[in-house]
């Protein structure tokens, strides 16, 4: 867990390092706007998802963006995502809705453009376990990269990866009640393929 924050921390340093100086060297910032569709997996890496016995789940979004210049762009996404385990005969699930945005730095070279990104975002956390149902809504914040595949100018395929960082006030399973709530981290990797368009 602190390897990866680390890597979060060296990333946004990278950025606040590199993007002033891009955007100083551009005369004038783009005016491309794009909108992709990301389909994938959302992997739980935390301990407190491993003790649910949760497994991998769906993971939708559909972020919307505008180009500052080449080299970097800013999104705003939301989508939902999910993972299910249980804990003895109790079955429990979290049902996440994201709002996030994002700052994005890519390198494009062609048909080829791999990115950085990392963002921060508001995320409403339904946890159901048993017969229980409970509501809440942390912030939580992300980093990771992919690349695109232009295939022209105004449509591109990708893949991505990042890491979420999230800590929200649940249900939980327990031997003895299914109706204790505590802080658990939902801590996770996004895989997903990506559709987009430029417009």
């Amino acid at each position: 867990m602190k390897s990866q924050i680390k890597v979060l921390v060296f990333t946004m340093a990278f950025l606040a390092v590199m993007v002033p100086a891009i955007l100083w060297a551009q005369e004038t910032p783009g005016t491309t706007n794009y909108a992709v569709l990301k389909i994938g997996a959302f992997i739980p890496e935390s301990g407190d998802l491993d003790k649910q016995n949760a497994g991998n789940g769906f993971s939708g979004q559909l972020a919307f963006g505008y180009y500052l210049n080449p080299y970097f762009s800013l999104d705003a996404a939301f989508g939902y995502f999910e993972t299910k385990g249980n804990s003895g005969n109790v079955d429990m699930k979290y049902g996440v809705i994201p709002l996030e945005i994002a700052g994005r730095f890519g390198l494009p070279l062609g048909i080829f453009e791999p990115y950085l990104a990392v963002g921060v975002g508001g995320y409403r956390v339904k946890s159901e376990v048993g017969q229980l149902e409970k509501e809440t809504y942390q912030a939580g914040f992300f980093g990771g990269g992919g690349v695109n595949f232009n295939l022209s100018k105004t449509f591109f395929i990708g893949a991505e990866a990042k890491y979420l960082v999230l800590n929200a006030p649940t249900l939980v399973a327990t031997p003895n009640s299914t109706s204790v709530t505590t802080n658990i981290d939902l801590n996770g990797f996004f895989v997903t393929g990506n559709v987009g368009f430029r417009f």
